[in-house]
Parts: C-alpha cells; sequence; structure tokens
C-alpha cells in the first residue's frame, strides 16, 4: 500500500500527556503526535520529538525558579499571611509569594533569563503557583491589587506574569510565562488584562465527568465552562489541565469513557490553545482502569476531536488491542456508558 498522505492542522497547539521518558513511551508519544509533559533537553530529532517547557519544570515552577534555601535572606520575597512572613526554609510545593514585591519580580526575570537560554525549544516557562498554596498575601500592596481587580487572587498573578514577560520578550519573542488559574488564583480578575506573551492553564480541578462537561444536567462541568469563558476575555493564550483518570481509585470504572470527545469539542468552541490530560502512558506501574484505551483516545481527540467517532474507535481499539476478546470489552464499555446516559448521572469525579 503506497503511503497515504495527510495534511491537516490539529485543533490544539500544545497536545500534551504524563509519561515516561524511556525510549518506548518516546516512540509512543511521537506516533500518536503529543508531546510530552516535561522539560526534556534532550530530544530525539529523528522521531520529531516536541518538548514545549523549559526548565526547570512544566507546572508548579514558581518555587523552583526562587527556591527558598536560595533566596531565604530575603523574607520580602515570600508572603505575608497572619502578620508573618512565610518560611521558605520549611515550605517548598505549597509556599507562597509576595508578587508584588519588586525584589522578586527582578530575580524572577534573571532566573528565567537562565532557564530560557538553555532551552531554545521552549515555547512555556512554568511560572505557575506551587500545589496546596494558600493563594495570598496580606501585604499592603497585594492587598490594594486585589482589590482594584475585582477581589481575584489571580489579579496577582497576571501583574506579576505580565511585569516578568514584559522584560523578557524581545529576548525570547516566542516564549509564553505561564501561570495557573487554580484553587484561589481560579476565578478571573476583572480591570487587568494579560499581555500577548503570557499564558493562563485553567485546571478542571473538581470537574464532574459521569457526563460531558458540557451537559445541562452536569451544573458544575457547565459552570466551568463559563469561567473558562470569561477567562478568554482576560487572556488570549488558554491552556487546560484535565484530570482524565481516577487517581482517587485506580480500578474504579469510568462510566464513559467516550465523552472526552465532548470535552474537547467544548475547549476547542473556547479558542483553547492546548490541552495537558493528567493521566499515565506507559507506565506500566501505574495501572488505570481502561487506561490503554483511553490515552490512545485523547491523542486522537487533542489532535481534532471533530474527526473522532467514539464507537468505531472503540471498536478499532478493542479489536486489535484485545483480539477475540476484544468485542465482548466493547460491549461492556457500551452498556456501561448507555446505562449512565439513562441515569444522568454527572457527579463523578477523578479522585473517586
Amino acid at each position: 500500500v503506497d503511503n497515504l498522505p495527510y495534511i491537516g492542522k490539529p485543533t490544539f497547539e500544545a497536545r500534551l500527556m504524563l509519561a515516561m521518558e524511556d525510549r518506548a513511551s518516546k516512540l509512543w508519544q511521537a506516533r500518536n503526535l503529543i508531546a510530552s509533559f516535561s522539560t526534556l533537553k534532550n530530544v530525539s530529532e529523528e522521531l520529531g520529538e516536541v518538548s514545549v517547557f523549559a526548565p526547570p519544570n512544566a507546572c508548579h515552577g514558581m518555587f523552583r525558579i526562587i527556591p527558598g534555601a536560595k533566596y531565604y535572606k530575603h523574607p520580602e520575597f515570600f508572603a505575608l499571611i497572619n502578620g508573618k512572613r512565610q518560611d521558605p526554609l520549611k515550605i517548598t510545593v505549597s509556599l507562597d509569594f509576595c508578587l508584588t514585591n519588586q525584589g522578586l519580580i527582578d530575580a524572577t526575570i534573571k532566573e528565567c533569563r537562565n532557564y530560557l537560554k538553555q532551552a531554545p525549544y521552549a515555547t512555556y516557562i512554568s511560572i505557575q503557583e506551587g500545589d496546596g498554596t494558600r493563594g495570598t498575601c496580606h501585604c499592603e500592596n497585594c492587598k490594594a491589587l486585589v482589590a482594584k481587580n475585582g477581589n481575584r487572587e489571580s489579579a496577582r498573578w497576571i501583574y506579576f506574569a505580565n511585569k516578568v514577560g514584559e522584560k523578557l520578550k524581545h529576548e525570547f519573542p516566542k516564549v509564553k510565562f505561564l501561570v495557573f488559574a487554580y484553587t484561589a488564583s481560579k476565578l478571573p480578575p476583572t480591570n487587568i488584562k494579560a499581555n500577548d506573551n503570557v499564558a493562563v492553564q485553567f485546571c478542571m480541578w473538581g470537574g464532574t465527568r459521569g457526563l460531558p462537561y458540557n451537559h445541562p444536567k452536569n451544573r458544575r462541568g457547565v459552570g466551568t465552562l463559563k469561567e473558562i469563558e470569561t477567562w478568554s476575555k482576560v487572556c488570549k493564550n488558554l491552556l487546560i489541565w484535565d484530570y482524565t483518570y481516577t487517581f482517587g481509585d485506580i480500578w474504579l470504572q469510568q462510566p464513559d469513557m467516550l465523552l472526552n470527545i465532548d470535552n474537547m469539542k467544548s475547549f476547542a468552541k473556547l479558542g483553547v490553545d492546548g490541552v495537558f490530560c493528567e493521566d499515565q502512558v506507559m507506565d506500566a506501574t501505574n495501572v488505570h482502569y481502561g487506561k490503554e484505551f483511553r490515552n490512545w483516545l485523547l491523542t486522537r481527540a487533542m489532535w481534532n476531536p471533530d474527526e473522532c467517532n467514539g464507537e468505531e474507535l472503540e471498536k478499532i481499539f478493542c479489536d486489535e488491542f484485545y483480539g477475540p476478546a476484544g468485542k465482548y470489552i466493547a460491549q461492556y464499555w457500551k452498556l456501561l456508558r448507555e446505562t449512565n446516559k439513562k441515569q444522568g448521572f454527572a457527579a463523578f469525579t477523578p479522585g473517586g
């Protein structure tokens, strides 16, 4: 059979999943046209491998860019909470920062410059908050900024990213400075807009996945999509962090894996630039219900959800992956899916 040329453009510029960095995983990523969610320095050119993130990390980058062990002599860099500056020698991933402090801004610019010089491939650098952060600072400047912009903590991150990006835009014109919309920073600010080289990654934390996000019975999902739409008026560069596996219970049966196609269509309609699916690819030690099919399906949905016929893809995968048993697995998944649609159960969450 001769080569069958395919000419098309992906729906999302950044298509990201968790993956290991061994040869087999890299080959799987290349075949499925996704980029690793990592800061790879040694990309495999023969595979056309792409890594979009500069070091030091692909997420929660801020506490690594300004590590407490290096900057502990600058307590003013860290959040003032209940009258005390956070202790950077005792706190790591949940470290909060005083984002209006000019010294912190200058130090971040310096550190980002050094990291970006190591990463000519990068299109994003994470200056995102950590995990478990309280997301606030009680200093007068931070409080005034929040009050001025709708009492939204996200205003501090947009302000901070704008300041950092403004100083580095000419040196690194293709790089976007990435912050989260996550926990305390999830709601968009008012009266402030992100610069063109700033990007926001919206986390679907707490989302319900029994039905597609846009299904009328999925009220939390519908509300979250409206929040993303509002964010699009604040920042033109949006990424999504979606939780597509059940990390609270690895054997928990997802009622409908095909709804990922519908969710990708919703993201595309909102003009999202990229999607990261928190899942586990090519990791034999981390087994989840339906992982192999779901990962394969997600890569196709991220390329172009409008080209995806879920039940056809399900049949192809089950026949090719499971062999003679495949038709029974496909029947079971279909029964589970149709039963859930009849029941209209939306409140299925990734955490279990």
